[in-house]
Parts: structure tokens; C-alpha cells; sequence
């Protein structure tokens, strides 16, 4: 059973859906990507106002962590972060 979570009339998000179908699928991934990039910076200043100096490698982990942090358990999380990010450092 799907929860509608959403605060927006159906009339509403038809129109908004009806308007992001008509584009094409390039616009879409473009679309979808500018705003990958947007949540990104959002997320890297927010990492970054926290006042520490970090490496390149510790941002990246940060960022992963706040996008999937709640998709995977501690441990699945431990193994990811030391294969992936520790492998090339």
C-alpha cells in the first residue's frame, strides 16, 4: 500500500505531471541532473559549515552518507564506505 504523502492537489499534480511528460527524455535527464547538482552543493556547504577542514575523500564520504544514510544498516554502511571510498586513497 503506497501512502500519498503529498500536500498538493491531485488536479495540481496532474497538470505538473502532464508538463514534465511532455519533454523529452534528454530534457528530463537534464532536468533531473541539474537538480542531482543543486542537492549536491546544497549538501557539500552544509557538510562544509559544520567548521571542519576535510579531505576530499572524508567530503565524499559525508555526502554519501547524508544522501544513503538511511537506505542501508550500519554495517552494510561500514563495508561501503571502506571498500569504496578507502580503496583509492
Amino acid at each position: 500500500m503506497r501512502l500519498n504523502m503529498s500536500d498538493t492537489p491531485k488536479e495540481i499534480s496532474d497538470i505538473y505531471k502532464k508538463m514534465i511528460m511532455s519533454r523529452t527524455p534528454a530534457e528530463r535527464m537534464r532536468m533531473a541532473s541539474g537538480m542531482f547538482d543543486a542537492a549536491s552543493a546544497l549538501a557539500t556547504a552544509g557538510i562544509r559549515a559544520e567548521g571542519k577542514d576535510l579531505k576530499d575523500i572524508e567530503l565524499r564520504q559525508r555526502l554519501f552518507v547524508r544522501f544513503h544514510g538511511k537506505d542501508f544498516t550500519s554495517e552494510e554502511m561500514a563495508k561501503i564506505l571502506s571498500r569504496v571510498f578507502l580503496r583509492g586513497s
